[in-house]
């Protein structure tokens, strides 16, 4: 019994995977990161770049929709200016490897999305050398967006947030070390095609 379940489970397997149909692409897009942080320090985020390879592969077909497994890798970057009072404040370039996991469902030429966004790698490079930030990575969050498919290029809108706590250490030359705590979220908005 126990053969004929696993025999069961391996054929359909193999029916669910020939039946996907798999899609690569790349996607550039412009986005903001709004970075909060507890206690007295304050960061604004200028608009910032990003771009990325994308997959999309089909789990479900259904008449003039589908849905859809849709795994990125995206790298971005952003200019922040973090006000660090009563020294003053530093300027700082982040950059970010994004890795989203989404679930995209599409009818017609729309297309809604959502999932976990594990991000592995958030690095600031300071314009004064003197200070720096070291946030702790990987850090697991979300992402929800909507976009609009014209054959095979694809523009999309999306928000993204944390689960948790941002948690960095902030040295900015003046004083000890010390670990802030905040919240990082932000937008994005970015056109792709699929080959």
């Amino acid at each position: 019994m126990r053969k004929l379940f696993f025999i069961a489970i391996a054929v359909l397997v193999t029916g669910v995977a020939s039946a996907q149909k798999v899609q690569l692409g790349a996607r550039v897009g412009i986005g903001s990161q709004n970075i909060r942080m507890e206690d007295y320090y304050e960061a604004d985020s200028r608009l910032g770049w990003n771009l990325g390879v994308v997959s999309k592969i089909r789990l479900v077909n259904f008449g003039i929709g589908g849905l859809f497994f849709q795994p990125e890798i995206v790298y971005g970057q952003n200019t922040v200016k973090v006000n660090t009072p009563p020294n003053g404040e530093f300027k700082t370039r982040m950059n970010t490897i994004d890795i989203p996991l989404l679930v995209s469902a599409r009818l017609a030429m729309v297309n809604v999305h959502a999932g976990p966004v594990v991000n592995v790698m958030t690095r600031f490079n300071t314009s004064d050398g003197d200070s720096e930030m070291s946030p702790e990575r990987p850090a697991v969050g979300y992402a929800v967006g909507a976009g609009v498919n014209l054959g095979l290029i694809f523009i999309e809108g999306r928000y993204h947030g944390e689960f948790g706590k941002l948690r960095s250490n902030i040295d900015n030359g003046h004083s000890a070390v010390q670990s802030v705590r905040g919240s990082l979220s932000g937008w994005s908005v970015g056109v792709g095609v699929l080959f």
